[in-house]
């Protein structure tokens, strides 16, 4: 594995290159180009808020809103991008050789930045609402590492069997609409914690996004109540540690299928 990684980095130039090329063809043509990246989330912001707050009649700030939802959207967007990463690559792949580990790289990367530019947006969000800064908001690095673990250890799995199985991306659309809804992504974490027992506590907290979006609510000031306290950093190395373990599967499942899949696009 650590040979892999030395040759990846060795390729960086290349993998650079390929984020470039996607965040210019995902907006290619399009009018407000990469404005879309605050756009897209903040009118998702804007609907959940009015159904919250004025449907619904909770006090829902949009900022909190937009805290679970950037780090959700960057999820998705990443897991689902990676997926075809391989199969729509057929060109460069069998022009050149380099580690094709690069492809579903540079779909994660390429979504990295698109949050980034997002933040933007959540940090104006947070000074318009004066939102006072505490020390807890450096951990917030330390939540993203701990999600792009996920991200790249599902994102090595789900490009790997995309290639036999072609409808992964349409199961993929229905599973990450259900796992939407079992994270508290515009909802807060007390609502299971107050309407629910012990057992079904313990049966949500399997769910690994669920720690990662409740801890960053927490140290952005959203959430208060729940984050990065005891027993919450048991369940962010949770989170972690089957990170780990995918992005081990997901490399062997890789390495085994590597020279299969220039034959089966």
């Amino acid at each position: 594995m650590f040979k892999r990684l030395k040759e990846i980095y060795a390729y960086r130039n290349l993998l650079w290159l390929l984020v470039r090329k996607e965040m210019k063809l995902k907006y290619h043509g399009s009018i407000l180009g990469f404005v879309w990246s605050v756009m897209k989330p903040l009118f998702l912001m804007m609907v959940y808020y009015f159904v919250f707050d004025k449907i619904l009649g909770r006090s829902t700030p949009p900022y909190a809103i937009l805290t679970g939802l950037l780090p959700w959207m960057m999820f998705i967007s990443s897991n689902t991008a990676s997926a075809n990463s391989i199969l729509k690559s057929f060109n460069i792949m069998n022009q050149i050789r380099f580690p094709y580990e690069i492809l579903p790289l540079s779909k994660i990367f390429s979504n990295v930045i698109n949050f980034a530019i997002s933040l933007v947006v959540l940090l104006t969000l947070y000074a318009i609402y004066k939102v006072p800064f505490q020390a807890y908001m450096l951990y917030f690095p330390i939540l993203l590492l701990i999600e792009l673990t996920l991200i790249i250890g599902l994102s090595l799995i789900l490009c790997s069997i995309t290639i036999f199985i072609r409808d992964i991306t349409i199961i993929l659309d229905v599973i990450f609409k259900a796992w939407f809804f079992l994270t508290p992504v515009i909802y807060s974490y007390s609502l299971v914690t107050d309407r629910s027992g012990p057992l079904l506590q313990k049966l949500y907290l399997l769910n690994p996004m669920t720690p990662i979006v409740v801890s960053m609510k927490f140290v952005m000031g959203v959430d208060p109540n729940f984050g990065i306290l005891p027993p919450m950093w048991g369940h962010l190395m949770y989170s972690l540690g089957l990170g780990i373990i995918l992005i081990i599967i997901g490399y062997i499942l890789f390495s085994k299928l590597r020279n299969k899949f220039i034959k089966l696009i």
